[in-house]
């Protein structure tokens, strides 16, 4: 039976050709993928520092979907459509988060 840790799907299984010419199977973890934004696709830096509670997470709107620079454009947008009532000035991609 295969070890319990090596049962996930993060493990992907690799042939290795040994010195003696041998073919081994070796389980490989895969690396992490990097959150990206929604709209724009920018790689989301979540900075997560060291220390009391409150400073391990952000609590900006829209952390861990939007990038810094679209959610912003979301919030002024969300502002305008308050104000006037008029979704269909706002671009479709920004819609869902509105």
């Amino acid at each position: 039976m295969v070890q319990r840790r090596y049962r996930t799907s993060r493990f992907r299984k690799v042939y290795v050709r040994t010195a003696h010419g041998t073919k081994l199977r070796v389980k490989k973890r895969e690396k992490a993928v990097k959150q990206r934004c929604a709209i724009c696709g920018a790689v989301i830096k979540l900075g997560k520092g060291k220390g009391a509670k409150t400073r391990t997470g952000k609590s900006r709107a829209f952390t861990g979907k939007l990038c810094h620079s679209c959610a912003e454009r979301v919030l002024r947008y969300k502002a305008r459509v308050e104000l006037t009532g008029d979704i269909e000035s706002v671009p479709i991609i920004y819609r869902p988060y509105i």
